[in-house]
């Protein structure tokens, strides 16, 4: 997504007779951008829909539609904001004409209250004819096969100037000609900037029409990238999916990992809990799972009444920082370096942008922000520097940083100084090569 979103639901909360159908799930939508919303039955899909679309209420969070609060108390105050529900089942009366339902909510009149059907065909003309749906205003619904029937529901839709447009498996009833039509008229309402959710459980689909894809395992995230939140939560049931976003518009969020309770207890997000403060990765349910949420609050209560618990935090902390450690040392032993150690908090600046280099940084566990004139952020972990480098160009090459590199979240760092360049070029030829390259082509 490009630019501010004209939509936002965030940390939405819905529940039935007791039951959390909904727990916290966030979305955005920017305009000309279709978002796929995927998941199983019971995930929760429809749920949000039906919260945006003004069918029912949320019990907690909040909307926000081109920059103000947005809370409809029913689906005719959400269409008059903008936003267009076009259901799996077709709200088209079958008695009515093409045009008389297109306008069914908004009658033009005349004198004595007298409806203008002359002025509603001829407008129903132009939605008809603009996105080539195969009928004619003066047709009756239920003369229509179900693919012209959704065509005449979008152009209902659209009729109402409507910027945001929900659909709710649009294709469950039509043939592979049919579809091909759904998608060109999708497209082309993409083109005039309208935003459109599209529902599916069709993989095949999401791949083909959607320009990003968010996926509800029951309806829950436990956090989202970039927030500022230090809860631990430990897995009892269950299985959790932490993910990080790509930074490329329309590319899905890169994987991280795949933790399940059958591997043994669980925890995410130590990290934040001990000190990061922001996430630097999502984590979301995959099925039917259940958490254990311990807020910086509860870590006295815990020490003294959760020994066992306080153990496996500890533990697992432990051993991430000797994998790092074993990662250094090996690091060491097989280039003859012998860097410094770092641990770095969340937004410790690293080097700024036109710096010189008396340093060089190995990346090891964690995560680094690269900020550049003109360009937006990236957010990079280890595997994206050669040999784990930060800027081998102005270390090596004498050249100002072109960059400036912050720490996201936390991360351990090797520390190298000029006297260990000599060493960096031996060990590692082929990059030193590259880098003098570059300057030459620079200059």
């Amino acid at each position: 997504m490009q630019g501010e979103p004209m939509l936002r639901m965030q940390e939405i909360d819905k529940s039935f007779a007791g039951v959390r159908v909904l727990s916290r799930v966030s979305l955005e939508l920017g305009r000309g951008e279709i978002l796929g919303v995927v998941g199983e039955n019971g995930a929760g899909k429809s749920t949000l829909m039906n919260v945006l679309g003004g069918v029912l209420r949320m019990d907690a969070g909040a909307m926000v539609l081109d920059g103000k609060p947005y809370a409809p108390a029913s689906p005719k105050e959400a269409s008059d904001a903008g936003v267009a529900f076009i259901h799996q089942e077709l709200n088209l009366f079958s008695n009515l004409t093409v045009a008389e339902n297109m306008f069914l909510d908004q009658f033009p009149t005349g004198f004595a209250g007298r409806i203008r059907f002359g002025q509603i065909r001829k407008a129903a003309a132009e939605y008809l004819t603009r996105y080539e749906v195969p009928a004619r205003p003066d047709t009756r619904i239920e003369a229509l096969p179900m693919g012209a029937r959704q065509m005449v529901e979008i152009a209902k839709a659209v009729s109402f100037d409507s910027d945001v447009l929900i659909m709710d498996e649009p294709t469950s009833a039509l043939s592979e000609t049919e579809v091909s039509h759904l998608f060109r008229i999708i497209r082309q309402l993409r083109a005039q900037g309208k935003g459109i959710v599209y529902i599916t459980h069709k993989m095949d689909e999401v791949f083909a029409i959607t320009d990003e894809v968010s996926v509800y395992r029951d309806g829950e995230f436990l956090v989202r990238e970039d927030e500022e939140s230090q809860e631990i939560f430990v897995l009892l049931t269950g299985a959790l999916v932490v993910e990080r976003d790509a930074g490329v518009p329309g590319t899905p969020p890169a994987v991280l990992a795949c933790i399940s309770a059958e591997d043994g207890v669980a925890i995410v997000g130590e990290m934040a809990y001990l000190g990061a403060l922001r996430r630097t990765a999502s984590v979301r349910c995959s099925g039917m799972t259940r958490v254990l949420c311990l807020r910086p609050e509860h870590i006295d209560r815990i020490i003294d009444g959760f020994p066992m618990l306080t153990r496996v935090i500890c533990t697992q902390f432990s051993r991430r920082l000797q994998e790092t450690l074993q990662a250094l040392s090996r690091f060491q032993a097989r280039f003859a370096l012998n860097p410094g150690r770092k641990v770095a908090q969340d937004g410790d600046v690293l080097f700024a942008r036109g710096d010189s280099a008396p340093e060089q940084f190995i990346t090891g566990p964690g995560a680094v922000r690269l900020e550049r004139d003109g360009a937006p952020p990236e957010v990079l972990g280890p595997e994206a520097f050669p040999q784990g480098f930060l800027d081998l160009d102005a270390y090596l090459g004498g050249r100002p940083h072109a960059a400036t590199a912050r720490v996201e979240g936390m991360a351990f760092l090797a520390v190298l100084g000029l006297e260990d360049r000599p060493a960096v070029v031996r060990t590692f030829p082929e990059l030193a090569i590259e880098v003098l390259e570059r300057g030459r082509v620079a200059q």
